[in-house]
């Protein structure tokens, strides 16, 4: 697998989650009499919980790397480019 497609699959994998997850929660709120800022904020928190869970769940250890990075380079350490660890 190419090295742009493995960068990719984190973002695609939880894209993918969030998408179904999304879609299932629009039709159940469909049924509620709920406001729709109500409904507004409870696709928001659902979207971003299980974008976020799925990401860390299934590429934990890869986004830690890029977290690693950046705040190196927001610390300005030198060999923060080291903390990726591409191979």
């Amino acid at each position: 697998m190419s090295l742009c497609v493995k960068e990719i699959v984190p973002a695609a994998v939880s894209t993918t989650a969030m998408s179904v997850v999304l879609y299932l929660a629009g039709i159940w709120l469909e049924q509620r009499q709920w406001p729709a800022g109500a409904k507004l904020v409870a696709l928001i928190l659902a979207g971003a919980l299980v974008y976020c869970g799925t990401a860390f769940a299934l590429f934990g250890k890869r986004l830690s790397r890029y977290i690693r990075f950046l705040r190196g380079l927001r610390n300005g350490q030198e060999n923060s480019a080291e903390a990726l660890n591409v191979a």
